[in-house]
């Protein structure tokens, strides 16, 4: 699991939701959400997004959400200032952490955060 000065709470999920100058990646597998910290300094902070209708079962999105971040926290070469959200879509359920952390490699290469 991230540690808390990693995550974003809801305000701040709200808020990189709903603003507009936030920038999309997407790949097959993740959409990623990227917002620049008005904090420049502050260490990148990610958050990971499953919505009921990717998986119903509040116990199965947790753990999902659980295997991403493990993939999350090897990342420590992730640039600072950014809040990142990630959205997973229903095809992430099937892979192994190995296919997870290529995925999410690549969206963050090409989002220019690595």
């Amino acid at each position: 699991m991230l540690p808390s000065s990693k995550r974003l709470n809801t305000k701040n999920v709200n808020d990189v939701i709903k603003d507009s100058q936030a920038k999309n990646f997407s790949s097959a597998i993740f959409s990623l959400r990227v917002k620049k910290n008005p904090k420049e300094q502050e260490q990148s902070r990610i958050s990971v997004v499953i919505s009921k209708k990717v998986e119903k079962k509040a116990v199965d999105r947790n753990k999902t959400r659980r295997r991403i971040s493990g993939v999350l926290e090897n990342f420590t070469a992730i640039k600072k200032g950014f809040i990142n959200l990630i959205f997973v879509r229903k095809k992430a359920l099937d892979l192994t952490p190995k296919d997870l952390r290529f995925e999410i490699e690549g969206l963050l290469r090409k989002a220019g955060l690595i």
